[in-house]
C-alpha cells in the first residue's frame, strides 16, 4: 500500500498500512508485560486498561515507566529502519528521526490523558517535519486522533494561552509530551474534526502545521499509541528546538561522498551555505 502524495499535499495528512511490524509488535508486547507486572490483579488487556482502579499519580508514574523503557530500547528507530523504503519515498535518503518516542495512554472520558486540539508548529517545530502516530491496538470509533483536513492552509490561526495544573515545565509529564502551557486554538468547530481510527499496523502521518489531537477519548477502549517526528536531514528546524531532539538516522550515498570530499577540501566546504554537518 503506497501513500498518495498528492492527497497528502492537499489535505496535510495520510494513512498508511506498514509492511514490517516486528518492532511495533515488540513495543506492544513491552506495554502489555509492564501493565501485567504493575497491575497483576486487575490487568486484562491494553484496550481495557481503563478498568484498572488507580489514581492519577499511579497512572502517570506507570506511563513514565513505559516511556522510559521504550526509549531505552529505541524500538521506534528499528521500526523506521524496517520500513525504510517508505520513509525514503517521503524524505529522500537523508533522514533524521525524533530521538525519543512518546507513548500515549488515553482512557475513555479522561480529558487530562490528552493534549487537546493543537498544532505542533506552535510549540517549536517546523512545517518541514511530519509526525507519525502508530496505534498499538485496533481502534474503534472515537478512539483515534482527530485531525482537521487542510487546516495547514488556515491563515492567521489565533490561539489563547492556558496553563495545565497537572503539568509543570520540565516534569515527567512534560517530558512525555504533555504541554504545561497549552495554546488553545480559537474558532475551531467540532464539525470540522475528523477522527482517524486505525488498526494495529497502520499509521497516521501529518504535517506539523495541521490541527490535530484529542480532547477526549469517546470510545469504550483505552487508546494506546506511540508517535514521533521525522524530517529530511537538510530541512531547517526551529532555533528553539533542543539540539538532541533529533537523531541522524540515514544518510544517502551522495551525502556520504560529499562529506568525504569536503574532509580533504576544507576550503571548498567553507564556501557552502545551508549545510548539515
Amino acid at each position: 500500500m503506497t501513500t498518495n502524495h498528492q492527497e497528502f499535499s492537499q489535505d496535510g495528512y495520510f494513512t498508511h498500512k506498514f509492511e514490517t511490524l516486528s518492532a511495533l509488535q515488540e513495543i506492544r508486547e513491552i506495554c502489555e508485560s509492564m501493565a501485567k507486572a504493575a497491575f497483576p490483579e486487575q490487568y486484562t488487556s491494553l484496550d481495557n486498561y481503563h478498568l484498572i482502579d488507580i489514581d492519577s499519580k499511579a497512572h502517570d508514574d506507570f506511563q513514565y515507566q513505559v516511556f522510559t523503557r521504550l526509549n531505552d530500547k529505541k524500538l521506534h528507530h528499528q521500526f523506521v529502519n524496517q520500513n525504510l523504503n517508505f520513509f525514503i519515498s517521503l524524505f529522500g535518503p537523508d533522514i533524521d528521526i525524533q530521538t525519543k518516542t512518546y507513548i500515549r495512554i488515553a482512557r475513555p472520558g479522561k480529558q487530562l490523558d490528552n493534549i487537546g486540539m493543537h498544532r505542533d508548529i506552535d510549540y517549536g517545530n517546523s512545517a518541514y517535519e511530519i509526525s507519525l502516530s502508530l496505534p498499538l491496538i485496533n481502534q474503534k470509533a472515537g478512539c483515534g486522533l482527530s485531525i482537521i483536513p487542510k487546516s495547514h492552509l488556515f491563515i492567521d490561526q489565533k490561539t489563547q494561552q492556558l496553563n495545565r495544573e497537572d503539568v509543570e515545565r520540565g516534569d515527567t509529564k512534560n517530558e512525555m509530551g504533555f504541554l504545561y502551557a497549552p495554546k488553545r486554538l480559537t474558532g475551531i468547530k467540532k464539525e470540522q474534526e475528523k477522527c482517524i481510527c486505525l488498526p494495529f499496523g497502520s499509521g497516521l502521518g501529518f504535517t506539523l502545521g495541521l490541527i490535530h489531537g484529542q480532547e477526549e477519548n469517546t470510545s469504550n477502549m483505552t487508546r494506546w499509541s506511540i508517535d514521533f517526528r521525522v524530517k529530511n536531514s537538510f530541512h531547517p528546524v526551529n532555533k528553539n528546538l533542543k539540539h538532541d531532539y533529533y537523531t541522524r538516522f540515514n544518510q544517502g550515498i551522495l551525502t556520504e561522498l560529499a562529506k568525504k570530499f569536503y574532509q580533504v577540501n576544507p576550503d571548498e566546504f567553507n564556501l557552502l551555505t545551508n549545510i548539515v554537518n
